[in-house]
């Protein structure tokens, strides 16, 4: 996963072009062309040449790119614009690409999955654009101590269509991790995600990356090895990886994590044979590739006795059972 803010050209950064153009690979584009939403409605001809500058970019790139446009829109809506403007700020920015004749882009949108913020997602959902995927963050912290809460939120308001139609969508989890909670919370945090995944709670859930950095609010404890303080955190990395290596994900669908290592925002995904998909890293999913992401889909093996909601996973107490077709792995 790549971020790019308002005036970058799409792909212009070395690590990016290269992890785009690996064969078997798709990059996840986050991108806020402009700070105002009204800036990119067509009547401005600078931004309209951006516009075109990075479509030209992408359309060389001649590989698929998903681009999840102005992620987390909810909390930028008064300073960015209004929510009309926003979507009319994806409108003409899907505009401005097909008639540059880009083919290779899989649409996408990313929500915060703050619950004060809900009542503006019908108004956040563009309207006349293939949007493909559907993200949403699932961060744990104080206020949100249950990762099975957290998910289960978002996603039975896309089982229900509670805000917009999202049939034909596939949805994943862009951001994730933990904050603010004790040692022993944020270790069973990771192990509660880790039991949802292997209980097939969230079988529609195609995808899940996480935010491996300090981000823009300089918040250590977001990096998967540290704590709060900075400091080093053995058990709490040893629970992100009991989390990749679950059995969804295969035996090998992320390296374990490194803390001296500063991993940051780059998900490649390695096809291994269709139907089956690599995402390395923290990104995993199984994908059939036909030009551009498509049908993608995830096998999930079920557990006896499915948990219930706020009800943590204390231990390794449970049993898999059924089948695991396709699973998929990654090679170091």
């Amino acid at each position: 996963m790549a971020f790019a803010r308002p005036g970058n050209v799409l792909l212009g950064r070395p690590a990016d072009r290269a992890v785009a153009a690996r064969p078997g690979t798709a990059l996840v584009q986050c991108w806020k062309p402009v700070h105002r939403w009204a800036d990119a409605d067509g009547n401005r001809p600078l931004v309209n040449a951006y516009l075109a500058q990075c479509a030209q970019a992408v359309k060389r790139l001649a590989r698929p790119l998903m681009i999840v446009l102005h992620h987390e829109p909810e909390n930028d809506v008064g300073q960015a614009g209004t929510t009309r403007q926003y979507r009319t700020m994806y409108q003409h920015v899907h505009k401005v690409f097909t008639d540059n004749g880009v083919s290779n882009v899989v649409w996408a949108v990313g929500y915060m999955n703050y619950p004060k913020w809900f009542r503006l997602l019908p108004e956040l959902w563009p309207t006349n654009v293939p949007v493909g995927w559907v993200w949403w963050n699932a961060y744990g912290s104080t206020q949100r101590q249950s990762y099975i809460d957290n998910m289960y939120r978002f996603y039975d308001g896309l089982l229900t269509d509670k805000w917009f139609p999202s049939a034909g969508t596939h949805w994943g989890v862009r951001e994730w991790g933990v904050t603010g909670l004790p040692d022993n919370r944020t270790v069973q945090y990771f192990k509660d995600a880790t039991y949802g995944m292997n209980a097939g709670m969230f079988p529609r859930v195609k995808a899940h990356m996480i935010f491996d950095s300090p981000g823009t609010h300089k918040e250590s404890g977001l990096r998967i090895g540290y704590n709060d303080n900075g400091h080093e955190f053995l058990g709490k990395a040893a629970a992100y990886a009991e989390f990749a290596h679950c059995a969804p994900f295969g035996p090998l669908a992320a390296p374990v994590p490194q803390p001296l290592s500063p991993l940051i925002f780059i998900v490649p995904v390695k096809v291994v044979a269709a139907p089956a998909a690599v995402l390395a890293f923290t990104f995993a999913l199984t994908d059939r590739v036909t030009g551009l992401i498509n049908d993608l889909l995830v096998a999930f093996s079920g557990v006896q006795q499915p948990p219930q909601r706020g009800t943590p996973y204390q231990g390794r107490g449970y049993v898999a059972v059924g089948p695991t077709p396709a699973r998929v792995g990654c090679p170091h």
